[in-house]
């Protein structure tokens, strides 16, 4: 074995076990609604959206003041059961929900008429987030993972010093 591949083998067998007990545990948002859209006069949309089971609706609404300002933009927020709660106008809200299902969202926009042209537009964002415990990496896989790197390294310190104690198939 050529001493450079044994230094990457040991390196990579030491840092096996090292990037298993320091992986941070990632909890990452998963956006379920995301849309913009243009609003002339006054003008409702509604917008249905499922969450796979109990977490946290992060609900951002946007006047995009394209052409115009709009002059009222609201959303009301809905569980398959009842009603969450309101967001207004360039504003981010949170909501906690305690179950699965289809929920919709309904927002409401009068287009302003400044400059005559009786239009606007607006964008909503919603991202859920698990609130499902963290499940921890159990300590008998570290320890297992350390001792397959540990035997591993003995195999590549056995190797190098003497060729006839290699492992080898048996015949």
């Amino acid at each position: 074995m050529a001493k450079g591949m044994k230094r990457s083998a040991i390196f990579a067998l030491a840092a096996l076990p090292i990037a298993c007990i320091a992986a941070p545990d990632f909890a990452q948002a998963e956006n379920v609604l995301a849309k913009s859209t243009m609003v002339s006069g006054i003008q409702s949309n509604r917008y249905e959206f499922n969450a796979p089971g109990p977490g946290t609706l992060s609900v951002t609404l946007t006047d995009m003041t394209w052409p115009e300002r709009l002059t009222s933009l609201t959303a009301d927020l809905y569980s398959p059961t009842s009603v969450l709660g309101k967001v207004g106008g360039d504003q981010s809200v949170n909501f906690e929900i305690n179950s699965q299902g289809l929920f919709a969202a309904v927002i409401f926009a009068t287009a302003g008429n400044n400059l005559g042209l009786n239009m606007g537009s607006f964008s909503v964002s919603i991202d859920y987030r698990t609130s499902a415990p963290e499940v921890p990496l159990p300590p008998a896989v570290t320890a297992l993972l350390t001792g397959l790197a540990l035997l591993g390294l003995a195999r590549v310190h056995w190797a190098s010093s003497d060729p006839a104690q290699t492992l080898s198939p048996a015949v």
